[in-house]
């Protein structure tokens, strides 16, 4: 989901797994998986349409990961 970069990616993507819960018999509900998934999707279609910084951190992520990639060394 968080590769999707555009609305037209995260529609495809909440289509498939919409697909997949259905088939798979997902609990709806308050705590339900669907209901999770359809809060996370919800708060990335935000990301997307208002430019907001995406609040998911993986270590690879960080900031110096991408200054690093351009090190002569790094770079080849």
């Amino acid at each position: 989901m968080l590769e999707c970069a555009t609305i037209l990616q995260l529609n495809k993507f909440k289509m498939a797994w919409s697909a997949i819960a259905e088939k798979q018999g997902w609990q709806d509900g308050e705590l339900g998986w669907r209901t999770v998934a359809r809060e996370e999707i919800n708060k990335r279609q935000q990301v997307i349409l208002n430019g907001l910084p995406d609040d998911d951190q993986f270590p690879g992520d960080i900031p110096s990961r991408r200054e690093l990639a351009q090190h002569p060394l790094v770079s080849g």
